[in-house]
């Protein structure tokens, strides 16, 4: 199974932070157009398809064609040169810093998490009790009161996803970033 973090593929670009709400509350894409932040992505992201092309020049042509990024003669010379605004370079760097493994290491323990809160709001009372083996109520609804508080901000977390698709690579086995990459880093 292949990884990809925050992927643009299949979303318009005026969709693409309504996708990815925990974009909006990184300093370093604030900046950016939704445009931007896909080129952004397509070139520096550790989970693009395009991340382990051999030199910079190459794999951003290729990324201002994924990611449609029309502009000027001019400004995709500049790009092309490396030549970025100080927001998108600052982006760009904000962008490789990504952790695929930790990420997904995360959602998976969100939804344990949410599995084991279900197994304890499911159980009955009577799996309550105090020391000398009485029901205990209060302990019971502390506990499950506990897990309705919780629950909301829980859901909320797993909806979001950490940013991550799964998606199928047959054959490889292979995560869709370079693990090389983190270890250099």
């Amino acid at each position: 199974m292949s990884i990809r973090l925050f992927d643009p593929e299949g979303i318009k670009s005026t969709e693409y932070r309504n996708k990815y709400p925990e974009l909006l509350d990184i300093d370093e894409f604030t900046s950016l157009n939704s445009k931007e932040l896909i080129l952004v992505w397509w070139f520096s992201n550790p989970t693009s398809p395009l991340f382990n092309i051999e030199g910079d020049r190459k794999r951003m042509a290729e990324a201002l064609d994924r990611a449609k990024y029309s502009t000027s003669a001019i400004k995709r010379k500049e790009l092309l040169n490396m030549a970025f605004s100080e927001n998108m370079a600052l982006a760009i760097e904000r962008m490789k810093k990504f952790l695929p493994d930790y990420r997904s290491r995360a959602k998976q323990l969100m939804q344990d998490m949410f599995k084991q809160y279900e197994t304890i709001a499911n159980a009955s009372l009577e799996d309550y009790t105090d020391k000398d083996g009485n029901p205990d109520r209060k302990k019971y609804v502390d506990t499950t009161s506990k897990i309705i508080e919780i629950l909301p901000d829980l859901l909320i977390k797993l909806e979001s996803g950490f940013g991550i698709t799964d998606e199928e690579v047959e054959g490889t086995g292979a995560m869709g970033y370079q693990r090389d990459f983190f270890r250099n880093q």
